[in-house]
């Protein structure tokens, strides 16, 4: 990382969108971006690329710099299919609109790390966290007790990162009881966040809103 950036770094920040199967990171990450970029898809390992955002145009500059960061990373061309493994990225230039309107800010969906499937691409999800600017870990109320969850925090830990936490798909009778579940598991593995925000299940997309700990 620190080799990476003292290397004229020409990426604007970057925001890694991490989390197991189906807890619902690409709907985060188009609520965030305020589009829908991302896919959301029921099938687990849906994503087997990192996908990026960024809310300005692709430049070659940026593009020669995302090679650099990801190790021997090619990006694959439009209409191919996706690779497997740590090699296959993309990124997409989508309209500055949601949270990140005032400055240019690329946005991650990854894949995820506790499939089956995954075993192909999962290494990829720690290496693009140790190059991110901020992590953004979400999980559901399935999902946030997995040990695979544990394992993936126990690894970005000692990068000291932002890390923010979402909890999604959350029934309103259960946030609270949740909230502090999780923030004391954190507390007890000594694990450091920015904020436990949450995400009520709803039925209506246009009805989702979110509070913050």
């Amino acid at each position: 990382r620190e080799q990476l950036r003292s290397d004229d770094w020409k990426l604007p920040p970057q925001l890694m969108v991490v989390g197991p199967t189906q807890s619902g990171k690409s709907t985060i990450c188009n609520l965030l971006l305020g589009s829908e970029s991302a896919t959301p898809s029921p099938l687990a390992g849906y994503t087997r690329q990192a996908q990026g955002f960024v809310t300005a145009p692709v430049s070659s500059v940026m593009e020669s710099a995302l090679a650099r960061q990801f190790d021997h990373g090619k990006r694959p061309e439009a209409g191919s299919s996706s690779k497997t493994g740590q090699e296959a990225y993309s990124l997409t230039a989508v309209a500055a609109a949601g949270s990140f309107d005032a400055e240019p800010v690329i946005v991650w969906d990854t894949p995820d790390f506790d499939s089956v499937n995954s075993r192909d691409y999962r290494d990829l999800v720690p290496t693009v966290c140790a190059l991110a600017d901020a992590i953004l870990l979400v999980v559901s109320r399935e999902k946030y007790a997995d040990q695979s969850v544990w394992h993936l925090l126990r690894m970005i830990a000692p990068i000291h990162l932002p890390l923010l936490i979402c909890l999604n798909k959350i029934s309103v009778a259960d946030e609270a009881a949740l909230r502090n579940a999780l923030d004391q598991r954190l507390q007890q593995e000594q694990i450091h966040h920015a904020g436990i925000v949450t995400v009520p299940y709803s039925g209506n997309p246009d009805q989702l809103a979110g509070s913050q700990a």
